[in-house]
């Protein structure tokens, strides 16, 4: 308080100009902290078939998560491409391997936070409008597949 006196300010000015640069701080943190991509942390809320706002392509259960969509094709290859194969393991994913492999892959490798699909990797890139980011490359995969991965997800991504 002294200080501010002697330098001829008051206290209300150093509080306006203190909530000036909290915001600009908590700016720059964000754009560290996320890589500054230019891609979201998180996507907006996505729609959950537990509250009936979209359709389920299939149960929601990493066995039919992989069995129907990660080690089918859509992931594992694409338009005769191994992309999350053993060998060319795209981004470090491997998909196509296993079922354990694939599981291991997602969560260890922190593409999947479990129960929290709006944030986690893997939903960034399935619901990316981002040709350069989008997975899988080419056309996003159906709302009812992308809905049973949510599920999942949400559901804190059991095995």
């Amino acid at each position: 308080m002294r200080g501010l006196k002697q330098s001829g300010g008051s206290l209300s000015e150093a509080m306006r100009a203190r909530s000036r640069v909290i915001p600009c701080l908590a700016l720059i943190v964000t754009v560290v902290a996320c890589g500054g991509s230019g891609e979201p942390a998180c996507v907006a809320q996505l729609p959950r078939a537990s509250q009936g706002e979209c359709n389920l392509q299939y149960m929601p259960t990493f066995d039919r998560i992989y069995l129907e969509t990660l080690g089918s094709g859509s992931c594992g290859t694409v338009e005769g491409l191994m992309c999350h194969s053993p060998n060319a393991s795209a981004g470090g994913l491997i998909l196509a391997a296993d079922e354990n492999t694939a599981f291991r892959s997602l969560l260890q490798g922190g593409r999947v936070i479990p129960f929290d699909p709006e944030c986690s990797p893997l939903m960034r890139r399935l619901e990316s409008g981002k040709a350069d980011f989008q997975m899988p490359p080419g056309g996003q995969l159906s709302p009812q597949v992308r809905c049973a991965i949510v599920e999942w997800i949400a559901n804190g991504a059991p095995r």
